[in-house]
């Protein structure tokens, strides 16, 4: 095994695998506005080739641009986080919740001069025939750690174009790229059962309503005046009664009649389509696996499987020699491993694949000889 470019040795399992490599290049690039931009080969190792192409800059550029190309995660001091199986991507990107994915293998680029493009840089890889499965899609992802802080963009190009084992990538429409000096810069080939869904711009909220304007009412009352007494009469004149005054009504506004909206009619459900077994995802089941007693007689198996995969499984566990697993290596894409009791415990078993891939199970061995099922009588 080849030893990282920063001088640490990644920590993965010593078995055989066509992947498990690091290989590094370098290549001189002479880039001027208007041309025709420029390719630089990838390594090339045990199957694996390809080639990333960079466009016409907007200034006349030379630059040397190393190449590295790995199968398993970026090393720590690069603070690069590995590429999960069943992440699902935050922020405003396209969500892949309940939609798992694979990583095949990491591309770094460093270059020794800044350069800045109109476009991003484009890839074509190939890859051996083995990691194609029919119905799979293929992407790039790119560790952009400006809008996505310490994040990848998932589906930052592609849906690839398949041609036999050649995978072809695009820009569709990504916006300007600048290179850094010495600046490392991760992109990962990823697969997934079905296509990226682009997501949905939200409707923005609109209208508001308009007030009921209350009447106001109208209208006024003149009192009749009381006449004054005759001078020199010796009477107390009468007051003449002030009539009550009958107010004038106020006419009620009819409100303006608001249009009733047409109801929108109900859209036809669009089938869901039968999803495509994901390349590479490993399983174990049954969890927890339950053994009843101890020794050959009560023993218990567990199956684990990926698909698409023939490389080795390797198992590990922290039973403490109360549970024994037999064989404890065997290949994929199918294997049946014997869990055997030896006292009473419950622990996990983990299973690795050559990708460095891990998923656990619960193993519980019951060491009693009995079980009690039934209810109570009143």
């Amino acid at each position: 095994m080849l030893a990282a470019c920063s001088g640490s040795s990644p920590s993965v399992p010593t078995v055989e695998s066509p992947f498990w490599t690091v290989t590094t290049t370098s290549t001189a690039l002479t880039l001027a506005p208007g041309g025709p931009g420029a390719s630089a080969a990838l390594p090339s190792s045990h199957g694996v080739s390809g080639t990333v192409t960079v466009p016409a800059p907007a200034a006349a550029t030379t630059a040397t641009l190393t190449e590295t190309v790995q199968n398993f995660p970026p090393p720590a001091e690069d603070s690069v986080p590995a590429l999960s199986t069943l992440r699902a991507p935050a922020g405003t990107r396209a969500p892949l919740a309940g939609q798992p994915h694979t990583t095949l293998l990491y591309i770094r680029l460093i270059a020794d001069q800044v350069i800045q493009l109109p476009n991003s840089p484009t890839f074509s890889l190939t890859i051996p025939s083995n990691l194609l499965v029919a119905g799979a899609s293929y992407y790039v992802a790119f560790f952009n750690d400006g809008p996505h802080p310490n994040d990848w963009d998932l589906s930052w190009e592609g849906p690839a174009t398949v041609s036999g084992t050649t995978l072809t990538f695009s820009t569709n429409g990504l916006g300007s790229f600048t290179f850094k000096a010495g600046v490392k810069y991760w992109f990962a080939l990823i697969a997934t059962a079905a296509p990226i869904p682009t997501p949905t711009p939200r409707p923005t909220p609109g209208g508001s309503a308009t007030p009921t304007p209350t009447p106001t009412p109208s209208g006024s009352v003149t009192p009749t005046p009381t006449p004054s007494p005759t001078p020199g009469g010796s009477a107390t004149p009468t007051p003449t009664a002030t009539p009550t005054p009958t107010p004038t009504a106020t006419a009620t506004p009819t409100p303006t009649p608001s249009a009733t909206p047409t109801p929108s009619p109900t859209p036809t459900p669009t089938p869901t389509p039968t999803p495509t077994p994901v390349p590479f995802a490993l399983t174990v089941s049954p969890n927890p696996l339950n053994v009843y007693g101890t020794g050959a007689a009560n023993a218990k198996t567990i199956t684990v499987h990926e698909t698409s995969y023939s490389g080795a499984f390797t198992e590990s566990d922290d039973c403490a020699g109360k549970a024994t697993f037999s064989p404890v290596s065997s290949t994929g894409p199918n294997a049946t491993v014997t869990v055997t009791g030896v006292s009473a415990v419950t622990c996990t078993a983990t299973f690795t694949d050559a990708f460095n891939q891990q998923t656990s199970t619960q193993v519980i061995v019951t060491t009693s000889g009995w079980v009690i099922s039934g209810k109570i009588r009143r």
